[in-house]
């Protein structure tokens, strides 16, 4: 008697392979919980049962969309697996977990026609890729999912479309400064929006993202999703047209939104052409009227320069040495006019303390900002407004592309224009005047350096440098009146050259204050 030769195979009722991978996706799940997936699954290891595999592996991608072309990591995997023929079938809850393009199917079919894979879903049963018409069959339901995925991008872009037009809030994660309280509808977050505020006021002030992002991280303040701040995460924050109540889609502002805004247009478009027109990363200034000083020789910007000093000073040793000159090299100047800081220093700081006894800061900043800022603001508004109908009319073929492209070019131009010089009003808006009241020549030093020179910027507009002469003495006739701001006292005037002692050494904050002398006359 023989005895019978015992199989490998195990009891199934449709097929002899016995080793299963069961794939999983969502495309989107609000709530995080993955009961989608959860549900496909269990549908998908009772099919295996009743089948008889054993199911080896289970790959589940969550809240990952097959049409948008992203990368599905476990759907590689699950391809791998087939390559190296670790798996004998697929199980899915529907052919569309799988694939949703052409392109995903194509590869598909190549893969598990090499490996010799069958795939067997709940909903549709046996998909073959085997033959020539099963595979035409495949790419029709695949071109109709892909349609149908096109569909539901159109209808879901329709809405979002429509939601901006009335203001209404987007869906997805939340933003800084709000949340939310309805479907559509957000609130102020009062202490985050004190940060933005602050970082707006800072970034007007001079600071760099970097700096203030390194300050956020050591007070302990986290972002919107409870991380570290980075210097492209706060720009994208203060840059966003949320903060100040505008509807944005797709990078456009469509609207007025529906939420209180953190900061005002003027101050939020000010914020936005600092950010344009300095780096990221950039270093905070570090002398007082950087930027403020010009060749009389030749209107150039001059530069202020500082000696660098690697290491700390020996006792009797002097400190660096600092000078405004006129940058040859770099801003194209004369380079024949360079003059000492700190003369130039003591001259403007006299002047600006002459000018706060009489003057109430608050109101001065007002009197700068809110002329020529609320017509800079109608302009930009205007212009957009102009590109968004330029838009619409090219969007419904009254003008083809090339009277849309030449009609917008000078827009953006006025645009850029406008935006530069309201960058050049900025004022910070922490002078409210409470925190300068009282400032003397005493006190000027226990002020930072952003302070003094918002104060200086409140005040002076620029100051005009002459060419010395050679010699050990500086003559203060070298600096001649600046343009003053419409907030100075009207009765104040420049300090002439008589009225100022000549100097060896740079004067000190406790002399030479005669401008303040002359006006309490």
């Amino acid at each position: 008697m023989t005895a019978k030769r015992q199989s490998n195979a195990r009891p199934a009722t449709g097929t002899l392979y016995g080793r299963a991978a069961i794939y999983a996706r969502i495309s989107l799940d609000k709530v995080g919980e993955a009961a989608g997936v959860g549900r496909q699954i269990d549908a998908c290891r009772h099919l295996a049962d009743l089948e008889g595999w054993s199911v080896d592996e289970v790959l589940v991608d969550n809240d990952l969309s097959a049409y948008s072309g992203a990368c599905r990591p476990e759907y590689e995997r699950l391809l791998d697996l087939v390559r190296r023929r670790e798996i004998d079938v697929i199980v899915a809850y529907h052919p569309d977990r799988l694939y949703r393009r052409l392109a995903d199917l194509v590869e598909l079919t190549k893969v598990v026609a090499s490996a010799g894979v069958d795939i067997r879903t709940v909903a549709a049963g046996h998909v073959d890729l085997n033959t020539a018409s099963s595979r035409f069959t495949a790419q029709v339901l695949g071109a109709a999912a892909e349609h149908e995925s096109v569909r539901i991008g159109e209808r879901v872009s329709a809405k979002h479309h429509q939601n901006a037009e009335r203001g209404n809030a987007h869906g997805g994660g939340r933003s800084y400064g709000y949340r939310r309280v309805a479907q559509g509808q957000i609130e102020v977050v009062p202490e985050e929006a004190d940060v933005i505020r602050e970082a707006a006021a800072r970034v007007l002030a001079g600071q760099s993202l970097a700096s203030i992002v390194v300050d956020l991280n050591e007070r302990g303040i986290p972002s919107a999703h409870g991380k570290k701040w980075r210097p492209g995460s706060l720009g994208m924050v203060l840059r966003s047209g949320r903060i100040t109540g505008l509807r944005e889609s797709k990078g456009t502002v469509v609207g007025e939104a529906n939420w209180e805004p953190i900061l005002d247009r003027a101050t939020w478009e000010q914020v936005g052409s600092r950010l344009t027109h300095a780096p990221i990363g950039r270093r905070p200034k570090v002398n007082l009227l950087a930027g403020m000083c010009r060749c009389a020789e030749c209107g150039s910007v001059m530069a202020a320069v500082s000696e660098r000093m690697d290491k700390k000073l020996k006792p009797g040793q002097r400190p660096p040495r600092r000078t405004i000159a006129c940058d040859k090299a770099n801003r194209h100047g004369c380079g024949s006019n360079t003059v000492k800081a700190d003369y130039v220093e003591q001259i403007v700081v006299d002047y600006v303390l002459a000018a706060l006894e009489h003057t109430d800061v608050a109101t001065a900043r007002a009197r700068r900002v809110g002329g020529d800022a609320h017509q800079l603001i109608a302009s930009i508004e205007t212009d957009e407004q102009f590109l968004a109908d330029l838009a619409a009319d090219y969007g419904a073929q009254r003008i083809n592309r090339a009277q849309f492209l030449a009609a917008q070019d000078p827009v953006h131009a006025r645009l850029l224009l406008a935006r530069r010089r309201l960058d050049q009003l900025t004022v910070d808006p922490s002078l409210d005047g409470t925190g300068f009241e009282g400032v003397s020549a005493d006190s000027w030093d226990r002020l930072d350096l952003d302070q003094q020179r918002a104060l200086v910027a409140l005040f002076v507009e620029h100051v005009v440098i002459r060419k010395g002469k050679r010699g050990r003495y500086f003559d203060p006739s070298r600096i001649q009146r600046c343009r003053s701001r419409p907030a100075v006292h009207e009765a104040l005037t420049w300090p002439e050259p008589r009225d100022l002692a000549t100097v060896d050494d740079p004067p000190g904050p406790a002399r030479a204050l005669t401008t303040r002398a002359r006006l309490a006359q």
